[in-house]
């Protein structure tokens, strides 16, 4: 997937495409071959029910941007209903989780903050650094095993 620009809406109403806040969000983010199909079925499905769609794979019936408050009241809230979890999480929670899970899984810091369109590895690791004392834990046990091990490596 490529940033290349987002979507603006005034507060005088309509909507338009413009480029990033800054130079860092314009990036390619790799994805799972399966979301890609995802996506690709459902924008399919979306221009086949109402045409062309201005490249917008989430829109409303009238072909204009699905933006979060409908989205959210639309999409997420029925979901997290279904699953149990609390309706009062918005959508940029999804990539607070994101960033956390990259983090937690070990994917080093700078590509996570390329991946968030960060603009400096410190803007993730001062917003992320909760993620960082369980990290500090496993490689402390990965150097206790490096420096320990009675097997030589």
């Amino acid at each position: 997937m490529r940033v290349r620009r987002t979507l603006y809406r005034p507060r005088d109403g309509g909507w338009n495409f413009q480029p990033p806040k800054t130079k860092g969000s314009l990036r390619s983010i790799a994805l799972p071959e399966q979301l890609v199909e995802d996506l690709l079925d459902h924008k399919e499905e979306q221009v086949r029910r109402y045409g062309e769609l201005h490249e917008i794979i989430f829109s409303t019936k009238g072909g204009e941007p699905l933006f979060c408050s409908k989205l959210r009241r639309r999409g997420l809230k029925p979901l997290l209903r279904k699953l149990g979890i609390d309706e009062s999480i918005h959508l940029y929670a999804l990539r607070h989780t994101h960033a956390t899970l990259l983090l937690s899984a070990g994917v080093h810091p700078k590509i996570a903050a390329e991946r968030l369109g960060h603009s400096s590895l410190r803007m993730t690791l001062d917003v992320y650094s909760h993620v960082v004392p369980t990290m500090q834990r496993e490689v402390a046990g990965q150097v206790g095993s490096l420096l320990y091990s009675s097997e030589p490596k």
